[in-house]
């Protein structure tokens, strides 16, 4: 676990290749440390127990459906669809100390000013823009920004080992050629639940809206509980709990709700109250995001019989 004294720890990584961290690793792996950088203290805690629920998969891998110039050395790969999870480029033959910079969005405005839609204005927000021939184009990136930097070696790629991003399109910048097609690809990253049922009927439509919402759960359920969204706070939110009937119709998650219950359990006072988020408990709310502590309880019993949470709720 990694905790930061200040926000956003979440959307930035780093891969420096011409410079070794093994020194590092064997002074500092598997031992609770705090270091310093830049003024921020970080704190670093062993893990306390072994996680009970499936473990994070690649659920899919998405190839780029469409890579777009944006300017000098600047290209946009689009994927085709938002995901939650991972990408990997490989890289063309680089200089050593050469960088890469890599953003993720989830979204594409219309115009930095953002999107006229039938419901009226949708204001642009937390955005990246850049300036292209064809003018400005403004990104909903939340931040989320990745960084290569090369040891000039053939056969370099980057993915992301710690850390993951929500996202539709990578802002690629720093390299000269643009990405071939089998170069870039995303992984959708998920817990590892197998599944329980289908829905299929004679209204495409219907069929439609339930693939998308399977999709979004999907997108929503890796580390063992469900986030509020997979790129700014990445909480787990008590209002998640009105996802029951949704995920448990389609896939099979007794050890899923099981230990995100524990974790709502754990965050219980002394006095009775449960926070607003599990496993970390922070954020804000009402009764209902607390209410989880309660609510999962009984539909465990309910869905799959399982009282033993029951009794301890």
């Amino acid at each position: 676990m990694l905790t930061r004294d200040q926000p956003d720890v979440r959307v930035f990584e780093k891969a420096t290749l011409y410079k070794s961290n093994i020194i590092w690793d064997k002074q500092y792996a598997h031992k609770p440390w705090v270091v310093k950088h830049d003024g921020v203290v970080y704190h670093f805690y062993c893990a306390v127990g072994a996680q009970s629920c499936e473990p994070n998969r690649i659920g899919q891998v998405i190839p780029l459906a469409k890579c777009t110039a944006l300017g000098v050395n600047a290209w946009e790969l689009d994927f085709g669809t938002n995901l939650t999870g991972l990408l990997r480029l490989k890289m063309p033959a680089l200089e050593s100390g050469q960088k890469v910079v890599m953003r993720f969005a989830d979204k594409r405005f219309q115009s930095p000013a953002g999107d006229k839609t039938p419901a009226g204005h949708i204001r642009a927000t937390a955005t990246w823009t850049i300036k292209t021939d064809d003018g400005e184009v403004a990104y909903q990136t939340f931040k989320q920004v990745d960084e290569f930097i090369s040891a000039g070696k053939t056969g370099e790629e980057f993915c992301s080992k710690f850390n993951y991003h929500g996202f539709r399109y990578v802002i690629v910048e720093g390299l000269s050629k643009a990405p071939k097609k089998e170069d870039a690809e995303a992984f959708l990253i998920e817990s590892e639940l197998k599944g329980a049922g289908e829905f299929e009927c004679s209204n495409e439509l219907f069929n439609r809206i339930h693939k998308v919402n399977v999709w979004t759960l999907r997108c929503l359920n890796l580390g063992g509980y469900m986030v509020d969204c997979p790129h700014r706070e990445r909480l787990g939110y008590g209002d998640g709990q009105l996802g029951v009937e949704a995920l448990v119709m389609s896939l099979n998650a007794p050890a899923f709700y099981a230990k995100w219950t524990e974790d709502w359990l754990d965050g219980q006072n002394d006095t009775g109250d449960l926070p607003h988020t599990a496993p970390k408990q922070g954020g804000g709310g009402g009764p209902v995001w607390g209410g989880a502590g309660c609510v999962l309880p009984a539909k465990l019993y309910q869905y799959y019989g399982d009282k033993c949470l029951l009794d301890r709720a």
